[in-house]
Parts: structure tokens; C-alpha cells; sequence
């Protein structure tokens, strides 16, 4: 329960974000074909913890805090599908045992998770402009220089060249015949 900080909530406040959340999480989960997860909003009872986390169980918990920073910092919601199709990147590695921890931080898995995010952005948003690069920045402003802690996620600069990376693979794709890759 203390990692769900406050508990689970039904409503991000806003219906109308609500109903675009539930259709986002419906587009993720056929884009993500075969890798399936449930998602639930929650409380993390203060903006100073605001917070997504995906767990091996097959659950994603989404925070009411982060959309409220995410939309107020970029002016833009299309961050927060980037948020969410970063913590479905850490089903993928759940799913196919690369989430296995060997390093002092976990900073790889969470750049391979971003660069995931990039790979669904630029196919299933494929938006230009000022609006992606609200995407990017959230990557930028997330990034952290706790190198010696083990939540360390990865510097602004390399969570940004890791959702970069991703926008790349999906460009490769949709112009090299719009097959995309396995997961493998």
C-alpha cells in the first residue's frame, strides 16, 4: 500500500482527461499487442511524489500528480501517452526477462523503457512539432543526476537521446516498408 501512496482513484478530476486516459489505454493496449497490462490511476498523496510505476504482475499505476505536472509544464497531454507507453515498456522487459537488475542503478532498464516509448510515439502518434517536442521535454525534465542512488533513471540528456532513439526505430519502420519490428 505505502508504494501506491495514497490508494487507488477513479478520476484524474476532469472527466473529459478521463475519457481520453481510458481511450488511450485502449489504443496502448493494441499497439502493445501481446503484452498486456491494467492500468490504474492513483494517488500519490503530494506533487513531491508524483509518480507512474509499473509492476511484473501485469499492472501499470498511473498518478494523478504526474498528469497534473506533466500537462502543466508542456501545456501539452500528449506527454503523459509517452509517460504511459514508458512504463509499458517495462512490461515488455518484464515479459521477456530483461528486466533483470546487474547494475548499481537502474538506469538501463529505464532508458530502454524511454527509448520504447520513443518506438510508440513516433508510430502511433506520429505528431510533429511543437507537440512532440512537448514529449521530449518531459523526458528531459525527468532525467536526474543521482548517479549513486539506485533509482537513478539516467541524466536529462540520456533519457532524451533514449526517446530520441525510439522515434528514430519508428521512423526506420514506417519508412522501410511499415513492417514493424518483434519484440524480439
Amino acid at each position: 500500500a505505502g508504494a501506491l501512496g495514497c490508494g487507488l482513484i477513479t478520476s484524474f478530476g476532469d472527466p473529459f482527461f478521463d475519457q481520453r486516459f481510458q481511450q488511450e489505454i485502449a489504443i496502448q493496449s493494441s499497439f502493445w499487442q501481446g503484452v498486456p497490462a491494467t492500468v490504474y490511476a492513483f494517488d500519490e498523496c503530494s506533487p513531491a511524489q508524483a509518480n507512474a510505476m509499473a509492476l511484473p504482475q501485469k499492472l501499470i499505476f498511473f498518478g494523478g500528480w504526474l498528469v497534473q505536472q506533466i500537462i502543466f509544464e508542456t501545456g501539452s497531454e500528449l506527454p503523459v501517452a509517452g509517460v504511459l507507453a514508458h512504463e509499458w515498456g517495462h512490461q515488455i522487459q518484464f515479459q521477456f526477462g530483461w528486466m533483470g537488475q546487474t547494475e548499481p542503478t537502474v538506469r538501463r532498464t529505464e532508458l530502454e523503457a524511454d527509448m520504447w516509448s520513443g518506438y510508440y510515439m513516433g508510430l502511433a502518434k506520429s505528431w510533429a512539432g511543437p507537440q512532440m517536442n512537448a514529449y521530449l521535454q518531459t523526458l528531459f525534465n525527468i532525467g536526474d543526476f543521482n548517479f549513486h542512488d539506485r533509482n537513478h533513471h539516467g541524466t536529462p540528456n540520456q533519457r532524451l537521446a533514449a526517446g530520441a532513439t525510439g522515434l528514430d526505430v519508428a521512423f526506420r519502420v514506417a519508412t522501410g516498408g511499415g513492417v514493424p519490428l518483434t519484440y524480439q
